[in-house]
């Protein structure tokens, strides 16, 4: 119920009342640079993305599957490990950048001999296409079997139970 009443006290906080939720299927898709975009150009749909984001963790929170949360919990062990991944390299870049033969210019790029090692990027990052998959592979940890169509009727249908339209 917690749900219904984040909606009751946005009601009586907002002289605009309830944001119109965002379309879930742009939202679940939403690649980082078209999030922050939409923040620094349209504080509107800002407002909109962050209320249907609130909507979606909660319902993989307390309403998808057995209500018990495992797939969100599988999602953020998944983003976890990526986590780690990345504090290991920003590590391993710290040290790269230490060695004599190394040299940080003052753009940002770098030089190195031939002879020392780079510490290699974390497969996820490489490149943008290794990025967008890695992007599907935690939708896919949500979707569990599911297609986005079955995804947006369970959860529409969730939401409508608690009297919300979305």
């Amino acid at each position: 119920m917690e749900g219904k009443n984040y909606l009751d006290g946005l009601k009586k906080r907002s002289a605009s009342g309830v944001p119109e939720p965002y379309p879930l299927e742009k939202l679940l898709n939403v690649t980082n640079d078209e999030w922050m975009q939409t923040l620094s150009q349209d504080p509107s749909s800002s407002r909109r993305m962050y209320f249907t984001s609130y909507l979606l963790v909660y319902y993989f929170m307390h309403l998808d599957g057995k209500g018990d949360a495992q797939r969100f919990l599988r999602y953020f062990r998944e983003v976890q490990g990526q986590r780690k991944e990345m504090e290991d390299y920003r590590k391993e870049m710290t040290e790269f950048f230490k060695k004599p033969g190394v040299q940080l210019k003052a753009d940002g790029s770098y030089t190195y001999r031939s002879d020392i090692p780079h510490p290699p990027k974390p497969a996820f990052i490489d490149s943008p296409s290794a990025q967008a998959a890695s992007q599907k592979k935690m939708l896919a940890i949500l979707l569990d079997g599911r297609n986005e169509d079955e995804l947006m009727k369970q959860i529409r249908s969730a939401y409508r139970q608690l009297g919300i339209k979305l």
